[in-house]
């Protein structure tokens, strides 16, 4: 039967309100400052490339791991890509070495999990992609050092490599929107 007429008036009066307001008034999430170097633990893994973690003194922050762009949940290799990071990373303290956000408000960051590059390991793995396109954001000698893991994961059929022509994340996404 449909909402009483108050509730499409008042809907429709909500929605003209909403555009009437122009986009640079709406509040947005606020922009912190991160240090370049941040202890914090992980509470959370999102994707293969995404995680939260808890920082003193700072909110929860999601992070996406600089220099790889992995498989998304609906592709080949997506759900295993989480899978792997969350068994290397959850409940872990990591030592973060940042970059900044992204345009989603995402720190970008290496992680560093006793040592050991997070973000390089899932490349080795075959279950991420170099993000060239963003090489330049990366720390020094890092971007030759993960387009050589890429290569030597393609060549010796790890991963997502084992299968034939993997889609990379970003064409994938592209075609979906």
């Amino acid at each position: 039967m449909g909402q009483p007429r108050w509730g499409r008036v008042g809907n429709i009066l909500l929605t003209a309100l909403l555009l009437a307001v122009p986009a640079e008034a709406r509040p947005r999430p606020p922009r912190i400052e991160v240090p370049a170097v941040l202890q914090a633990w992980v509470v959370g893994v999102t994707d293969g490339d995404t995680v939260k973690v808890h920082a003193p003194g700072l909110p929860e922050l999601r992070v996406r791991l600089l220099g790889i762009d992995a498989p998304e949940s609906g592709q080949d290799f997506g759900k295993v890509a989480k899978r792997v990071l969350a068994d290397k990373v959850m409940g872990r303290e990591l030592l973060l070495h940042t970059r900044g956000l992204d345009r989603y408000g995402r720190v970008l960051a290496k992680l560093l999990c006793d040592g050991v590059d997070v973000n390089l390991a899932m490349v080795r793995e075959g279950l991420a992609w170099h993000y060239a396109h963003y090489a330049s954001t990366q720390h020094s000698g890092d971007a030759a050092l993960y387009a050589r893991a890429e290569a030597q994961a393609r060549a010796g059929r790890v991963g997502l490599w084992a299968y034939p022509d993997p889609v990379p994340p970003w064409e994938w996404r592209r075609k979906r929107h």
